[in-house]
């Protein structure tokens, strides 16, 4: 039973960092960003469903020792399962509250799910990868790679003003056929 409780208090203590951890790391808007491109909102629900599940399998073993079985293996099955839960709901908010791809005037900025920050002036593009399936692309400076997807309506927006600032050497055949795609839409 002592895992139980070790595991809600992890369980806990994960979610609270990671609250604090968005409070902390969420970029502020400001008024130079042309737009910001973040994950679809709606994927912060997967999260909130395993926050649930995390709790559900620590309460249902908890006041129900035969859930899945009384012997040990089945408690550190349903802690380990439990905290695996919290690792990835934590991932997940994280995901679509910190992670952003910021557009400016002469850069592009990436800030990953844990807040760290990359930059890519518009100008040093060299590259742009276009998978056949999916949408995401990837821009590519000699330094360093940015890749973007997200919500459809702040996806078309970048692409657009990617599409005017990236340096035509970079643009390939995938991309300006992505461009075409989304202006015909």
């Amino acid at each position: 039973m002592y895992l139980i409780y070790a595991s809600m208090v992890i369980c806990t203590a994960l979610f609270i960092l990671t609250a604090v951890w968005i409070k902390l790391k969420k970029p502020k808007r400001t008024d130079r960003e042309l737009v910001r491109v973040s994950e679809v909102p709606e994927t912060a629900i997967m999260g909130a469903m395993l926050l649930l599940f995390t709790y559900f399998i620590l309460l249902a073993k908890y006041f129900d020792p035969s859930v899945g079985g009384s012997d040990d293996t089945s408690y550190r099955f349903v802690s380990a399962m439990a905290v695996i839960a919290a690792l990835v709901a934590s991932e997940i908010f994280l995901t679509v509250f910190v992670k952003k791809v910021i557009a400016y005037e002469d850069k592009v900025e990436y800030i990953q799910a844990f807040g760290i920050k990359s930059t890519i002036p518009w100008s040093e593009i060299i590259k742009i990868k276009v998978p056949v399936i999916g949408k995401k692309i990837v821009l590519s400076s000699a330094k360093d790679s940015i890749s973007v997807n997200g919500s459809k309506k702040e996806y078309i927006q970048f692409l657009k003003i990617a599409n005017k600032r990236i340096p035509n050497a970079a643009k390939n055949d995938d991309f300006i056929r992505l461009i075409k795609n989304i202006n015909g839409a």
